[in-house]
């Protein structure tokens, strides 16, 4: 089992793991963007934020799933997506069991196709059960039209249905409806369905972008695709793309990329070169430089030589110029390799880059001094299954790092080994880790502080719960015998020592069935060290809950970790200090029309206590519900202003009122202070006849001045296509687009931005490639080393009559 995450969110996201489908039978894949929580004796799993779990061709995306390793099922909650190949099902909440592939899902949605359809049949159900090869649904909706659809010409409901993948959706007890009257009822409908593999695409699409920006003055962009084939064999659409840019200011600029099938698999050789018509103006001797000369090479080169060794190389170059005056100037390889054969499983893998920049004057006359920083990495992976209990793991890596500074390279190494003994009662582990290994021989003269983090070597014995018995008291027994070794490389005084930790733990949960639950646990924790130290950790806690289920539930969580022993222990990092607080909350409700949480902390070791935070929800109708926020400082006596958010809406649902409010409330005078506004947030949404449609949206705020509107938006919807026109506040932005109502994906678009020195203006027009070309050539001319397509979009993505904004063009 891998993982990938986080114990915190982090500022930015996480660049994807690249996973090779199918996983391995029997392996399970992780990742989560916010946290990731493993308890080891429980063998459970929580993944929190754009959580992922992945078996063999199996994707499960949620914004939490909770993993329960021993039951080999995992419950899911928010935007939930279950793929396998290009066939999707997204849902709110259920179950997924990783073991049979069987699913319980609520409120359900998806897509499917079939040679009796015109296009794409969307539908949704309150629930659904079994898998994506043959699952049932039960009060369902579906319609050929998509959901960017307001008004349905027709759709079907039925109280239960089957879909059977690439045969038939059996619905049973069917209404039939045409512009929202019931017209027919049905005991059964059989809708063939049969995958759509095309085998050439035949036609060329082609994608026209228009306009006039400061930067590359009036443009005029084309993409066009001369080659589309697909081959099941091979990894990538095998494609022939040509761009061409015409600029007025930064020249004409022409595009490649061209894929042949060869023995190994596919090559791709891209490339584009652009040239200004003339170099930039000197403000100050009024001569022209010498124009810019930007270009991109690249290679992509498929490595199938054969069913068990496989990968992929690739080279990329590129000097290209931007705005402002700065230039990227980099080179780019990666190679990996993966090979397979009985039980042992082996990767290679190694990449370099070199970036320069700088070492150009900038508009206001200084010099940007040139730097140059080179980064490479080799890896390699080995897992040998020595027996259907016992795994071998060696893992030696490098790393090296270069700049332009006069200073040596900085070359860093890795080995980490692990013999794994896994039985249902007990695990063993036998480590060796060395991290990192100075391969420079110290002249890198900066290295002295890295941090070592060595095992030479460790023995590790892990007993689970169900060691003892299902229902056991303890928690589990871990036990570890390690040399080991924390310090800066610098710090010589510090030696490899011996050490010995123990954990294990009590657990119980009384009264789980009653309205009060108390739920104490006790945890142990002993540290034993070769030079005669030790420590030893107790640490108690306890919660009790309280509902009586009418008016009123409460919850006390009390908590305390006593240590002994020497206090700063010869292993950093393992010092452990004497904690004792306690939390409650108190919360009184009568649902759904109200509810009002107390909560607050005491802190038993400095005797102090936390805020006492006060939170009221307030909803008596469907046309109205506010929330009343503030805290009181019980140390210094004083309030916290009172937040107030209030949301109205319409009985015909056809426009949305939210207000922020702050009022302080020590020494507020109503006479003196009236209610300041903080934040005023509301929409304006109205249906006319003969498919008028206007929006409006908009978002103030006290502490700036922004547009009077966010947006503003007159559509008018035809049986066929839909206009749209409107005006974005915030971007100063005029824009139009028409789309077919059946390809709301692909919209033609005018956008114009009024900006101090004149007008901004572009039009984008349609690829009408099913397989997202578009997409595909953002990849192949951007940043990305590879090509990639998809069939299935991201989760609500598509056009709407309310969505606004698009991209200006293929980036190259």
């Amino acid at each position: 089992m891998s993982g990938g995450g986080g114990e915190a969110a982090k500022s930015t996201e996480p660049a994807p793991k690249t996973l090779t489908l199918p996983l391995a039978e029997g392996s399970l894949y992780v990742e989560a963007y916010e946290s990731l929580t493993f308890d080891r004796p429980s063998r459970r799993i929580v993944l929190d934020g754009n959580a992922l779990m992945v078996m063999a061709n199996v994707q499960v995306e949620a914004d939490h799933i909770e993993i329960n390793d021993l039951a080999k099922n995992a419950y899911l909650k928010g935007s939930i997506a279950i793929q396998q190949d290009d066939d999707v099902i997204f849902a709110d909440e259920g179950y997924f069991s990783y073991e049979t592939r069987e699913f319980e899902l609520i409120n359900v949605s998806g897509n499917t196709s079939g040679p009796q359809v015109n296009g794409v049949i969307y539908f949704r159900a309150e629930e659904a059960k079994g898998n994506l090869d043959d699952f049932r649904m039960h009060k369902v909706w579906l319609s050929t039209c998509p959901p960017t659809c307001l008004v349905y010409e027709y759709e079907l409901t039925s109280k239960d249905a089957r879909m059977q993948r690439d045969k038939v959706l059996m619905l049973y007890r069917v209404y039939a409806y045409a512009r929202e009257h019931k017209i027919m009822f049905l005991p059964q409908l059989a809708i063939p369905l049969k995958r759509y593999r095309p085998l050439r695409q035949t036609r060329s699409p082609i994608e026209q972008n228009y306009g006039y920006n400061r930067q590359e003055g009036a443009f005029a962009k084309f993409a066009y695709t001369y080659d589309q084939r697909f081959i099941e064999s091979v990894t990538p659409a095998l494609l022939g793309v040509m761009l061409l840019d015409l600029t007025q200011k930064q020249g004409t600029g022409f595009g490649l990329r061209q894929d042949f099938l060869t023995p190994l698999g596919v090559t791709t050789l891209r490339g584009k070169y652009q040239r200004q018509y003339q170099g930039p103006l000197d403000p100050t001797t009024g001569e022209r430089g010498k124009p810019d000369r930007n270009y991109q090479l690249g290679l992509l080169q498929e490595l199938n030589f054969g069913r068990n060794l496989t990968g992929n190389f690739s080279v990329k170059r590129e000097n290209t110029y931007r705005i402002y005056r700065t230039r990227t100037n980099t080179m780019n390889s990666n190679l990996s390799l993966s090979y397979t054969s009985g039980n042992l499983k082996s990767s290679l893998s190694g990449s370099q880059s070199t970036n320069i920049t700088g070492g150009y004057t900038s508009s206001s006359g200084s010099e940007i001094a040139l730097r140059k920083n080179t980064n490479a990495s080799l890896g390699l992976s080995n897992t040998f299954r020595l027996s259907r209990l016992s795994t071998l793991t060696i893992n030696p890596s490098m790393n090296q790092r270069k700049t332009n500074d006069g200073l040596p390279a900085d070359l860093e190494g890795k080995f980490l080994s692990t013999l794994t003994f896994n039985r249902k009662d007990y695990t063993a582990t036998l480590t060796y880790q060395e991290s990192p290994i100075d391969l420079d021989g110290d002249r890198y003269t900066k290295d002295d502080r890295m941090p070592v983090n060595n095992i030479q070597p460790g023995l590790k014995l892990n007993f689970p719960r169900t060691t003892f018995s299902q229902n056991s008291p303890f928690t589990g027994l871990h036990l570890e015998l390690a040399k080991v070794t924390k310090k800066l490389r610098n710090e010589t005084d510090i030696h490899p020592i011996l050490r010995f930790k123990a954990d294990t733990g009590l657990s119980r949960s009384f009264g789980q069935s009653r309205g009060t639950r108390f739920s104490p646990s006790l945890k142990f924790t002993q540290y034993m060290y070769g030079d005669g130290n030790a420590q030893y950790v107790l640490s108690p806690s306890a919660t009790l809950n309280y509902d009586d289920r009418r008016w009123f539930k409460s919850n006390f969580s009390w908590s305390r970790s006593v240590q002994h022993g020497v206090k700063n222990p010869p292993v950093r990092g393992e010092a452990i200090r004497s904690r004792h607080s306690a939390n409650f909350n108190i919360q009184f409700y009568q649902e759904p029309v109200w509810d009002w949480k107390l909560s607050s902390s005491y802190n038993f070791m400095s005797r102090r206590w936390g805020t006492l935070n006060s939170t009221m929800h307030l909803d008596p109708n469907p046309n109205f519900g506010a929330t009343f926020t503030t805290s009181y400082s019980i140390e210094t006596e004083t309030f916290q202003p009172l937040s107030t958010n209030m949301q109205f809406f319409s009985p015909a649902d056809n426009w949305q009122l939210s207000v922020n409010l702050t009022t302080p409330l020590q020494g507020y005078s109503l006479t003196h202070r009236p209610f300041p506004i903080q934040r005023l947030t509301w929409s304006y949404s109205r249906r006319y006849k003969r498919g008028w449609n206007f929006y409006l949206y908009s978002s103030q705020s006290g502490s700036s001045k922004g547009a009077l509107f966010d947006r503003v938006q007159i559509q008018k919807r035809n049986t066929c296509t839909t206009l749209n026109f409107g005006f974005i506040g915030d971007r100063k932005e005029y824009y139009m687009s028409i789309f077919i109502n059946a390809f709301g994906r692909y919209p033609v678009e005018t956008f114009a931005k009024q900006t101090d020195e004149g007008w901004d203006f572009w039009v984008n027009t349609p690829t009408a490639d099913v397989f997202s070309l578009q997409r595909g050539l953002g990849a192949a001319f951007g940043g990305s080393t590879g090509y990639s397509y998809g069939t299935v979009g991201p989760r609500g993505g598509g056009w709407t009559g309310e969505t606004y904004g698009a991209s200006p063009g293929i980036q190259y």
